[in-house]
């Protein structure tokens, strides 16, 4: 199966490739080709064109806030060869690193007044070793009911008849799943602020759409102090009982290894850690699941089947065991995050020069991979616009090709939920298609994956199922 472009970066079928040609000196390679037209990074059609073009390196110019901080030029890193690249080349566990993204988050993490703390190096990887058993699926699947019990307190309030925004209901859902689950007190009130500053410190710090100044917005502010104050109970509240009667759960591991500071005030590591997991589910989660729910009710023969393995699995014991063999589901929930895989953009900083593909990166480039182009490409996926369940199951088993599935990432910065991520998606559409019955956006508006939560997808609701 050929996994490049037809630009002498091809692998030809048939008996397989042999070894790959050794790389040219640093000396020697030339610089990556130039992208003959301008775009933008945000652009995925675009980057495809280029990468069809060029092949899994190629130069572009970028004006504008993101130039301010990245530079006017980079570098581009795309398809499965530079997945399977990137693996190594930004993992923090590699002696040979070549590749750190610590200077893309220096402003997000000011936002978290983390200012001393990189996301590279050998202090970061400690963080995440101990925050490993906290994300890791396990943590939420001994509580599957609970999980569902979550869902059907907010969805079966939709009323029949009614269009609804599927985003902040779900958002809804995975906070309260996230903050019971994981650090023992749930969003409540906060959920608008949560929203608020991962939106805003999204568009401002780390994909550069919006202007920096976004970050002086009174409104912003009031919801990042409110972050905080969210925070700050989560651990008072933890504190407030015996250490020996704390759950085994992600903050009892933070509140273990980070010690408070002065007059008992959490360390912003600990701050930070504590509220990360409401941050990131909002964009994992809660989106990922309303995107499932999309491309479910747009292929009724597919949520037929999904619908039929949800009512099964609810007719018996609501365990994680029973459930990860739903395996239309899992194909569907995996196709999605295909499909709409979230931030699929990883900046990085060459800190030693290197070739890749025949072309030369400087020390200082600012280099940016783009993981999910891979997951667009017919000569991987077939048909890769089309949703298809199918994809995973043998003897297709489309994502096992090296590079050709990342929908969390690759290298050092992999989601470390991702697990959980999964888990919650699976659950919450399968108890979403047992208990009603929808139908696609009444009104037929495009929803807008890039977009708020409030322009996101829309379902029609048609009214409760009933079961025996």
């Amino acid at each position: 199966m050929t996994t490049e472009p037809a630009t002498g970066h091809a692998t030809d079928t048939g008996p397989g490739p042999g070894p790959a040609a050794p790389e040219p000196p640093v000396e020697d390679a030339p610089r990556p080709p130039r992208a003959a037209r301008e775009g933008s990074v945000d652009d995925l059609a675009y980057l495809i064109d280029c990468y069809r073009a060029h092949g899994p390196i190629f130069l572009i110019d970028q004006p504008g806030e993101l130039a301010r901080k990245e530079g006017a030029s980079f570098t581009v890193l795309a398809g499965p060869a530079a997945n399977t690249f990137t693996m190594k080349a930004a993992s923090m566990h590699q002696s040979d690193v070549k590749l750190r993204s610590d200077r893309h988050w220096e402003d997000f993490s000011s936002e978290l007044k983390m200012e001393g703390h990189t996301r590279e190096g050998e202090g970061h990887r400690r963080h995440r070793t101990l925050t490993s058993r906290g994300y890791a699926r396990s943590a939420v699947t001994g509580r599957i009911g609970d999980m569902v019990r979550y869902v059907e307190e907010q969805v079966l309030g939709w009323r029949p008849g009614e269009r609804t925004a599927v985003v902040p209901a779900i958002q809804r859902v995975v906070s309260e799943q996230l903050g019971r689950l994981l650090i023992g007190h749930p969003a409540g009130g906060y959920l608008d602020d949560l929203v608020i500053f991962v939106r805003t410190t999204k568009v401002a710090t780390l994909l550069r759409t919006e202007a920096a100044a976004a970050l002086s917005d009174p409104a912003y502010i009031r919801a990042r102090d409110r972050v905080f104050e969210l925070g700050h109970k989560a651990i008072q509240a933890r504190r407030a009982i015996p250490a020996d009667a704390w759950p085994d759960d992600l903050l009892t591991d933070l509140l273990t290894a980070y010690a408070l500071g002065p007059d008992d005030e959490p360390s912003p590591m600990l701050m930070a850690a504590t509220v990360g997991p409401l941050l990131a589910g909002l964009e994992t989660a809660s989106y990922r699941s309303a995107f499932l729910l999309y491309l479910l009710l747009n292929d009724p023969k597919a949520a037929a089947r999904v619908r039929a393995e949800a009512d099964e699995w609810f007719a018996g014991p609501l365990t994680w065991e029973r459930l990860k063999g739903a395996d239309t589901l899992r194909g569907a929930m995996m196709d999605a995050l295909r499909l709409y895989p979230g931030p699929s953009r990883q900046w990085y900083t060459a800190v030693q020069p290197f070739v890749f593909e025949g072309h030369l990166v400087r020390e200082g480039d600012s280099v940016i991979v783009v993981y999910d182009v891979s997951h667009h490409l017919d000569e991987l996926f077939p048909r890769a616009a089309e949703f298809d369940v199918d994809r995973y199951a043998p003897p297709r088993m489309e994502h096992r090709q090296p590079g050709a599935y990342a929908p969390f990432g690759v290298g050092g910065h992999t989601c470390l939920g991702s697990g959980i991520a999964e888990t919650q998606v699976m659950v919450n559409v399968a108890t979403i298609l047992h208990h009603l019955d929808l139908a696609p956006d009444p009104l037929g508006v495009p929803f807008d994956a890039d977009g708020d939560a409030e322009s996101a997808v829309h379902v029609g609701v048609v009214g409760r199922r009933t079961h025996p």
